[in-house]
């Protein structure tokens, strides 16, 4: 429970500035707002499964497991909310970026110090190393991908 329990904090905590980084790309027009809303929904799939379930996992009970994923995802409207009306004097492209850095920092803590551990004890060492540096290759050949298709089309 513990671990679902401190997952749901974790990325409560980075669904905020997610929120916020929809806003600002949302200020600047639909055309970047929409693509990063979606790519966010996207990847919070999977987000919403690493909270339920270890909470489904101690307690067997789905309400629990759903109702902890759902106010952890909860929490990027929020932040949505909270740049419209209170944030938006506030925020500067440097604060966002250092918000987004800090939150990307606890969550590697958190998946090398909470996660990790808990996939080798199911899975064995060298197939949960395997996953973990093959998640990192996915995403920064994804992010490499995606700066370099960002490069041709900023000329048009």
């Amino acid at each position: 429970m513990m671990t679902g329990l401190i997952t749901a904090v974790g990325l409560s905590f980075h669904n905020f500035p997610e929120g916020i980084a929809v806003y600002l790309a949302s200020l600047k027009g639909l055309r970047f707002g929409v693509p990063l809303a979606i790519a966010i929904s996207l990847h919070n799939l999977p987000e919403g499964v690493a909270v339920a379930l270890p909470i489904y996992g101690a307690t067997s009970d789905k309400w629990q497991a759903v109702k902890f994923a759902f106010i952890s995802g909860l929490f990027e409207p929020l932040g949505v909310i909270c740049s419209s009306f209170f944030l938006k004097p506030l925020l500067t492209e440097t604060l966002v970026q250092n918000m987004l850095a800090s939150v990307a920092g606890i969550m590697t803590f958190l998946s090398l110090y909470e996660l990790l551990p808990l996939s080798i004890k199911h899975c064995k060492r060298k197939k949960a190393t395997f996953s973990v540096f093959l998640g990192m290759f996915v995403t920064a050949a994804v992010l490499g991908l995606l700066k370099h298709y960002e490069n041709q089309y900023q000329d048009l």
